[in-house]
């Protein structure tokens, strides 16, 4: 139900265009809509792990990733028309699904979906457990790398 609502009304959006009710000039989420024109790293590891130092951290390309994506994320606040202030999420990835000889690749789009939400909830200045729910697709492509993405507060 939420994908037939949410990914299948998208359409590309260009860089930094949302749909969102402006309030004095700042920008309210009841639904906003954006295009990352390029897709995270897929691996399944996102992190490295240094025992001796008993740190974790995201891996350099990840970084990277996270850094380039935030200038495509629209900055927004929550309406106020929730009270739970929790948000709903929606992604559709669009890439290359095969390689040359038709096998499939390896991609993880659950880390992908990982890095983007953390991405967004740094642009925003929210921890990552506020997005409660949500759905992702991925559709094939030879020649598009992207990931639309569309956010709703929740009840």
């Amino acid at each position: 139900m939420f994908l037939d609502q949410g990914l299948q009304r998208m359409s590309p959006l260009p860089r930094h265009e949302a749909k969102l009710s402006t309030i004095l000039g700042e920008c309210m989420l009841s639904r906003i809509e954006f295009n990352i024109p390029f897709l995270p790293t897929s691996m399944n590891s996102i992190y490295n792990v240094m025992f001796h130092l008993r740190r974790i951290e995201l891996k350099p390309e990840c970084r990277l990733f996270k850094t380039k994506c935030k200038e495509y994320i629209p900055l927004f606040k929550a309406s106020g028309e929730s009270k739970s202030g929790l948000i709903k999420v929606a992604m559709h990835f669009t890439y290359n699904f095969y390689y040359k000889n038709c096998k499939m690749k390896n991609v993880d789009t659950q880390n992908m979906m990982k890095l983007v939400i953390d991405s967004i909830a740094e642009k925003i200045g929210i921890g990552d457990n506020y997005f409660k729910s949500g759905a992702w697709t991925s559709e094939h492509s030879d020649t598009v790398e992207s990931v639309q993405v569309v956010l709703e507060e929740l009840e």
